[in-house]
């Protein structure tokens, strides 16, 4: 795979990166990949120039990841700086309830330091999250850190302690951004200069790429940041949170923006009362057959027969004329006329058996 991408922001500094990954999956060995970077900035700041070669391989849930990487930054008028690192990763998931634990060991210009974390995510939505780190670096001595942090769509508050050889620190922090755009406000966990305004209307308590961040406000918005700039970005609602009264027809999008762009994406949606109609034909006729059309009085598809002559509609009345097509001919179709029964606030739909002549 390769990937090549420009990108350029104007402002106080103006920022030109290109970047090309080449990445080879080696079957049983792993997967190998080699980045290249090359970034050009003005206003005073270094040019700055790397390459990284990584392995990782997986194995029963575990994972190491071996790299090495060379990095050259210049500051203007200057020569080159020559740094190189080396890494190895050691990642080892625990159960869902324990959570996931590491350690790493990394040389940076001849300086060796050693990392333990262990991190873990609490909630239906993984919107609680715990991450701890202790670490050790060469000739500066140990460190720990804490943070506890919950996401929601209005924001990220996180709450953090850090231990070192001469200091300790406790500090409270609050993120979250508001896009205005032409339906009106949106807030969300985080906003970016790459990001994606998703509208489902009726779609309200959705996740979106589920996360506990992005979730479908009652306005049938949300933001999802940190898109990939010309790259192929998927998208999804997760319809849990959902009304019941509300169906999504498609729950994914892929989209492709250029860097800085703020895209607009909108999943169609379908919202009213369910109902499950069972369809009867008269004893001496065939059954309904199996993905025959449902359509209304206009004329237009609202459902499709499956099994044991049933369909689940939304859009539909209290009374309504459907007609039942499985054929081009006269002898392939039939009518029922129906009157929705009382709405049980017990069940998700409705239900009804119905005649279709």
């Amino acid at each position: 795979m390769l990937q090549l991408n420009q990108v350029s922001s104007n402002g106080v500094s103006t920022l030109s990166q290109w970047l090309a990954t080449v990445a080879q999956p080696l079957g049983a060995f792993g997967d190998i990949s080699l980045s290249l970077v090359r970034s050009r900035y003005s206003g005073g700041a270094p040019d700055n120039d790397s390459y990284t070669l990584g392995w990782r391989k997986s194995l029963a849930g575990m994972s190491l990841t071996v790299s090495a990487t060379r990095q050259w930054i210049t500051p203007p008028g200057q020569s080159a700086v020559d740094a190189r690192g080396y890494a190895i990763q050691v990642n080892i998931p625990l159960q869902k309830i324990m959570g996931t634990m590491g350690a790493a060991i990394t040389s940076n210009a001849g300086t060796l330091s050693q990392q333990a974390y262990y991190n873990q995510s609490f909630g239906q939505d993984r919107q609680l999250n715990l991450n701890m780190a202790a670490g050790k670096v060469q000739g500066q001595g140990t460190s720990s850190t804490g943070t506890l942090a919950y996401q929601s769509h209005l924001g990220t508050h996180s709450l953090g302690l850090s231990v070192g050889p001469q200091y300790k620190s406790l500090s409270y922090g609050t993120t979250g951004g508001v896009a205005l755009h032409a339906g009106g406000l949106t807030w969300g966990s985080m906003v970016s200069d790459t990001m994606a305004i998703v509208h489902a209307p009726g779609a309200q308590g959705a996740l979106v790429n589920a996360s506990a961040g992005a979730r479908v406000d009652s306005n049938g918005y949300a933001i999802i940041a940190n898109l990939q700039p010309y790259r192929v970005n998927q998208v999804y609602l997760d319809p849990r949170g959902m009304a019941v009264d509300t169906e999504l027809n498609a729950t994914s999008q892929q989209t492709v923006i250029r860097s800085g762009a703020v895209a607009q994406l909108n999943f169609s949606t379908v919202t009213g009362r369910g109902l499950m109609l069972t369809l009867q034909r008269p004893a001496h006729m065939e059954e309904v057959p199996f993905g025959a059309t449902v359509s209304n009085a206009q004329g237009r598809e609202i459902g499709v027969v499956g099994q044991g002559g049933r369909v689940f509609m939304r859009e539909i009345g209290d009374d309504a004329h459907l007609l039942v097509h499985w054929g081009s001919t006269s002898h392939e179709s039939c009518s029922v006329r129906i009157q929705r029964p009382t709405a049980n606030p017990n069940t998700p739909y409705d239900s009804l058996r119905a005649e279709c002549r």
